[in-house]
């Protein structure tokens, strides 16, 4: 615990004493880089057990390494299924970085660097206020799923390259990428919704309307898994029983979607309403795998990124003596809850790979 204590220590008093000593220069990019390079070396040096899943990714690795052909594998394992929904890009690349490097704990270090540097980027060019955005990653659990569900950790942070060709109006680059990150976890095709976010007004009745239509699909989601299965010649599970993040991922939420009701005027500029309508779906899924289909949870998990641009962007509309109290509150608050969650997991337990 002391290690990622350190760590959401280190990425908050680093972010607050950023200007002080001259760290903001160039839209936070020394700041991402120190960080940056911490972050990956802790998520990167981890034990095989610190993380729901992270043996038994490592031990994927290792056996595809010993695979003299992609080919064998592919034929043993994925080659009944459809191409483009068996998550080959996952084991392909395993496999080809296992020519290299076979060792899993290489894998782990090599997606983690992918994971943080995807992070950082989607922060250095999505939000003015990288130390908060940073802060809102670690602290807030989606740093720590990064950790679990490596797959799926992959196919978000190559969705955040995705985004930037949304914002773009860019539909073939856009479509091409969120079909990549298929290839890595098929729950990314939930992402393809954002490319229309930047054509969403503001207004009450555009909410409302955009409200119900997440309903709507959201509670279909049990024929549409039935659907892809049907499709794919897979099998996905159609519940989840894993309680997940539970009600402090809602107050997280709604702690967002409060903000914007407070200070509406930041809904006339574009990206902050494109990612206030990325909350709301997040929120949205998240509820309403109470009511419907639990595996829901995990697609929240692709709009929860949205938090990362929305609070920081917020909070600079307030005046600076607000801001300054504001984030020390929330920044303690979110450390409390990091604490906490991380106490209850594998990560209080923390330790590095050569700490056996």
């Amino acid at each position: 615990m002391m290690i990622m204590t350190g760590l959401a220590l280190f990425v908050v008093l680093l972010g607050m004493g950023s200007k002080e000593i001259g760290l903001q220069r160039d839209n936070y990019k020394p700041y991402l880089v120190i960080t940056g390079i911490v972050v990956t070396l802790v998520m990167g040096l981890r034990h095989q057990y610190v993380g729901t899943d992270t043996f038994a990714y490592i031990y994927r690795h290792e056996d595809l390494a010993t695979m003299p052909t992609f080919k064998t594998f592919y034929d043993a394992n994925l080659a009944d299924l459809d191409f483009l929904f068996s998550e080959t890009g996952y084991y392909f690349s395993s496999w080809l970085f296992g020519r290299a490097f076979p060792d899993g704990y290489a894998w782990i270090f090599a997606t983690s660097a992918f994971i943080t540097y995807s992070t950082c980027r989607f922060i250095y060019k999505n939000s003015g206020d990288a130390p908060l955005a940073l802060s809102i990653y670690i602290l807030l659990g989606l740093f720590t799923f990064n950790m679990s569900g490596l797959r799926q950790a992959l196919a978000m942070s190559i969705c955040l390259w995705a985004y930037e060709h949304a914002k773009r109006h860019r539909l073939i680059p856009f479509v091409l990428t969120v079909l990549l990150a298929m290839q890595f976890h098929k729950t990314a095709v939930c992402f393809a919704p954002i490319y229309f976010l930047p054509w969403l007004k503001r207004g009450s009745t555009n909410l409302i309307i955009y409200f119900v239509l997440l309903i709507i699909c959201l509670f279909s989601v049990d024929k549409l898994i039935a659907s892809y299965n049907a499709f794919s010649g897979e099998e996905y599970e159609l519940q989840n029983e894993v309680d997940g993040g539970g009600l402090s991922v809602i107050l997280i939420y709604l702690f967002c979607i409060l903000m914007v009701v407070l200070r509406h005027q930041c809904l006339n500029i574009p990206h902050v309403r494109m990612a206030f309508y990325g909350v709301v779906a997040g929120f949205t899924a998240y509820i309403t795998r109470y009511f419907s289909n639990q595996i829901l949870e995990r697609i929240s998990y692709y709009y929860f990124y949205f938090s990362i641009l929305l609070l920081p962007s917020v909070f600079k509309l307030l005046p600076e003596k607000d801001q300054r109290w504001l984030r020390i509150v929330f920044s303690f608050l979110a450390l409390y809850l990091f604490v906490h969650r991380i106490n209850k997991s594998s990560f209080g337990h923390y330790r590095f790979f050569f700490m056996d």
